[in-house]
């Protein structure tokens, strides 16, 4: 695990190999992990964007999900029609984001959690996207294999993370 630093222009997300999106890719996953700023010209203020993605075949998951800064819920702006199941779910707006984005190969998963905020510009210039490292974390492992019969515990456990060092 990481500790939580500050990083400008660190708002795509997870960085997966190549083969990794490919596999995605043939799998018709599809998650935006990538957010923007945007004006709101009614209220006057900058605010994030971002879509609420992915989805998962056997052995293989991508998701991207958003949450407020003390990990209350936020409504959605409206839901996106997709394609498919695994592709785009819906579109969110607010002043600051915490997104959740996680990849699985298999029962190991890879966590990544990010705080983004407008950061504060003065001299009428449109301010930089702040991103935040909450928690990031690769190589965790979910002991029960939920598409195959532990399905019964979706929402009850979850993957542990361990140092280098066991």
């Amino acid at each position: 695990m990481l500790n939580p630093r500050t990083q400008s222009g660190a708002h795509h997300g997870l960085v997966l190999p190549r083969r990794a999106l490919r596999r995605l890719a043939e799998a018709g996953i599809f998650a935006q992990a990538s957010v923007s700023l945007e004006y709101q010209q009614l209220a006057k203020r900058y605010v994030v964007r971002g879509v609420e993605s992915g989805g998962a075949v056997e052995g293989l998951g991508r998701y991207v999900t958003f949450c407020g800064d003390q990990g209350e819920p936020i409504p959605w702006l409206h839901p996106l029609d997709g394609i498919g199941v695994n592709g785009v779910h819906a579109l969110v707006v607010a002043p600051s984001l915490v997104r959740v984005e996680m990849f699985r190969r298999g029962q190991t998963y890879d966590v990544l959690i990010s705080r983004l905020v407008p950061r504060h510009e003065s001299n009428g210039r449109r301010p930089a996207l702040q991103s935040t490292t909450i928690f990031h974390a690769e190589e965790g492992y979910l002991q029960a294999d939920l598409a195959k019969g532990g399905r019964d515990l979706k929402g009850s456990v979850m993957p542990a993370f361990y140092s280098r060092a066991g």
